[in-house]
């Protein structure tokens, strides 16, 4: 039983949920939810799926308090190379599409600001795929530059390479493991602002979600919220 469905059936009337999400993970054992299931087809726009389904329903409904919305569309765009000067349009390349995605992303804050909700939304942002450039099996296949798409296939055993040396680097590059998952919103704990866990996984996102509405749900990972001894400064992390 997946999360969305568990936290329905261990609080009813207490967790309100709806899930806006593709045909195939609407399934049970994925984001099924009871009561308010939207499934639409892998290749329906994103900024539709927001502005025609998910802000409407959030608007009308104001008492959710378990919300899911996937956006699909960037595993469809695997151009290269990753990055352009020019992005005539957002399907043109990876860096096109995560500036698209920003943008709405950045719609959707507006949206829970301008509405009041935002003060007591924990916004999860998390994506099932990674991202990585500059590795052997880019340079193997023709890149000059570490400016080249992460899509590239299997076998996934690639190193960093140092395009300036033109050489290996020495190190494993994980190729896309390295994900999205970050935590905003007015319901973050203040100090917990600003801050990293150097190191999450995938699997740690759905039992950060159960913590965080209070709710049992048995899975692999590991609430974010049970480390926060371990976090370090933004600032610090990325120097």
């Amino acid at each position: 039983m997946g999360l969305f469905e568990f936290a329905q059936h261990y609080a009813p009337g207490r967790v309100r949920s709806a899930c806006f999400t593709t045909d195939r993970w609407i399934a049970p054992g994925y984001f099924y939810t009871p009561g308010y299931p939207v499934a639409l087809s892998a290749y329906y726009p994103d900024e539709r799926v927001w502005h025609e389904f998910a802000a409407p329903f959030l608007r009308r409904r104001r008492d959710w308090n378990l919300v899911c919305v996937y956006f699909p569309v960037m595993d469809s765009v695997s151009f290269c190379p990753s990055y352009s000067d020019r992005n005539p349009h957002p399907r043109s390349s990876k860096h096109a599409y995560m500036l698209f995605l920003d943008e709405l992303v950045g719609d959707i804050v507006d949206f829970l600001v301008r509405f009041k909700f935002w003060g007591d939304t924990l916004l999860v942002l998390a994506s099932d795929h990674g991202y990585h450039a500059a590795c052997s099996t880019a340079r193997r296949l023709g890149a000059g530059s570490p400016n080249w798409c992460c899509d590239h296939p299997p076998p996934h055993d690639c190193e960093v390479w140092d395009f300036a040396k033109d050489a290996g680097a020495g190190r494993y590059s994980g190729c896309t493991r390295r994900v999205l998952f970050l935590l905003a919103g007015g319901a973050l704990e203040g100090k917990l602002r600003g801050r990293v866990l150097p190191r999450a996984e995938i699997i740690d996102v759905a039992p950060t979600i159960a913590d965080a509405l209070d709710v049992p749900y048995e899975c692999e990972g590991t609430s974010v919220f049970k480390r926060k001894g371990e976090t370090v400064s933004a600032k610090d992390y990325l120097k």
